[in-house]
């Protein structure tokens, strides 16, 4: 009995030896090539999403193009604002439209002080709408471009500006939607579509107006809030550097004028942008209303690329810039 005891607590000892002399979960082998495996895992996904990006997101990339075209225009004339100047302005020689869609007061500040800290300004026209004094706009954090380090550097995908985005770039190209844009980048930095909002039937005009109004409805007290703040701040930097600005609101399509007709605030904040101009000595042009054909808007407050060269041809005249050819 004891043999057989003996014998196998023996053979126990032998397979304990022979079993230990394998890699285990917590030998340094096995995490060398677990950790070679992720290593390796993640080198071909940097470089396929590095590809991704160069041949399919970047070619797309409207914002690079504009950063871009800031770097070399050497005009002192220029247009600042959101989509609505950005879509809204375009065929005019004399000016390089800087305007950009989605970007707050706080955001074109820092472009203004960035565009003419190497040049002296000449003639702007600065955008400034109802739709810019809404505080959900402005509380937003908006690139600053005073700071390139937003821009890609070698490494795309390890960018600032493009890592953040690498797995919605991979949900768009798995599903084989394409990488695309939907605005026509002109030579003056103008961004340009054409489709009519004439073609829209009425009743999905006036809908889209009601939602427009409603998700961009400015501060009730406009002369507190922070986009005065902001454009009075820009403005009057404008003013000490010698340039001839022009306050210039943009129009919106006509259901859209009866709509914010429910909401005083829409009216008062017009009215506050005409006593800003008034005390800064500005020259003001609001065109809200200016326009009632239907054929020269794309959507209902954003002009289409006819409209945008009739506005343009409007804007430069009526703010004693002086008639150029559109």
């Amino acid at each position: 009995m004891d043999t057989v005891n003996s014998s196998t607590s023996s053979s126990n000892t032998e397979l304990e030896t022979d079993t230990g002399a394998e890699p285990t979960a917590h030998s340094p082998r096995y995490t060398l090539l677990w950790l070679a495996t992720l290593a390796a895992t993640f080198a071909i996904f940097l470089g396929t999403s590095e590809a991704l990006i160069r041949l399919h997101v970047e070619p797309n990339d409207l914002l690079l193009k504009h950063a871009s075209l800031m770097s070399s225009s050497t005009s002192a004339n220029a247009v600042f604002g959101d989509s609505h100047a950005s879509l809204g302005f375009t065929g005019q020689p004399e000016f390089v439209n800087l305007a950009f869609p989605g970007e707050n007061l706080r955001t074109i500040a820092s472009k203004v002080e960035h565009y003419f800290s190497e040049r002296s300004p000449g003639k702007v026209i600065f955008q400034l709408g109802p739709h810019q004094f809404s505080e959900r706009r402005n509380s937003e954090f908006g690139l600053d471009y005073r700071n390139a380090d937003w821009k890609p550097g070698a490494s795309r995908a390890l960018s600032a500006w493009y890592r953040p985005k690498v797995l919605n770039f991979w949900k768009v190209y798995l599903t084989g939607d394409e990488f695309r844009v939907n605005r026509a980048l002109q030579t003056d930095g103008a961004q340009t579509v054409d489709t009519s909002l004439a073609e829209m039937p009425p009743s999905d005009r006036r809908t889209q107006a009601e939602r427009t109004v409603t998700d961009q409805l400015p501060a009730a007290e406009p002369a507190t809030s922070t986009a005065a703040q902001t454009a009075k701040s820009i403005l009057s930097a404008l003013i000490s550097r010698g340039a001839e600005v022009c306050l210039v609101t943009f129009p919106v399509a006509p259901d859209q004028v009866a709509y914010a007709k429910r909401h005083p605030e829409i009216a008062a904040t017009r009215r506050y942008i005409d006593e800003l101009a008034h005390s800064l000595t500005l020259k003001r042009v609001d065109y809200w209303s200016a326009i009632q054909d239907y054929a020269l808007f794309t959507n209902s407050d954003h002009l289409n690329a006819l409209g945008a060269s009739q506005l343009a041809s409007m804007a430069v005249a009526d703010c004693g810039f002086g008639q150029t050819e559109g």
